[in-house]
């Protein structure tokens, strides 16, 4: 192993130790997450020198965790939201609803439309016209909205807590 690669890993080891204890992951910087992420990265080059690639298994680990931790850097650059879609209706309401995973793909349950609740698939039509056109049939179009991430150590999850609407019909644009 060379004694530099080595001596990275330590002084990068030692900032992330400070940065760990005086922080908390909601609070960290966009830079103090990629100096995490360097971190993992010099770790995966050390493991494979190391043991060459008999160690794939930590290096692999290593490899998700530093594209784990840019990506919290860039949703703390981001002021801690990221863009999502959402569902509006035909007046440019936001619609309260849920996203699920069910036999036929992802969807959103919407659970309050005119006093029952009911199911929304978005529309796979390869034209952006026709795809708006069919979602305005079922009563909704598809915007974005950035909402708030909460940070943990090793991960993060979106919220349902809106912050801002970028869009009350994505499709539009495109068209």
């Amino acid at each position: 192993m060379t004694t530099s690669l080595r001596a990275e890993l330590d002084y990068l080891r030692d900032i992330v130790r400070d940065i760990r204890e005086t922080t908390t992951p909601s609070t960290r910087t966009g830079d103090q997450w990629r100096l995490i992420a360097r971190e993992s990265q010099i770790a995966k080059a050390e493991s494979f020198e190391r043991c060459d690639t008999d160690g794939f298994l930590s290096q692999w680990a290593h490899q998700q965790m530093q594209g784990r931790y840019m990506d919290m850097a860039r949703i703390a650059d981001d002021g801690g939201t990221v863009s999502r879609v959402a569902v509006f209706d035909l007046d440019g309401n936001l619609v309260t609803m849920k996203t699920v995973s069910g036999r036929y793909g992802e969807s959103w349950f919407i659970p309050q439309n005119e006093g029952r609740a009911r199911f929304f698939n978005e529309s796979e039509a390869a034209s952006a016209k026709t795809r708006r056109r069919n979602n305005e049939k079922k009563g909704y179009r598809l915007g974005e909205v950035r909402v708030r991430v909460e940070m943990s150590e090793y991960d993060y999850t979106r919220t349902e807590d809106v912050v801002e609407v970028v869009s009350t019909d994505s499709l539009a644009d495109e068209i």
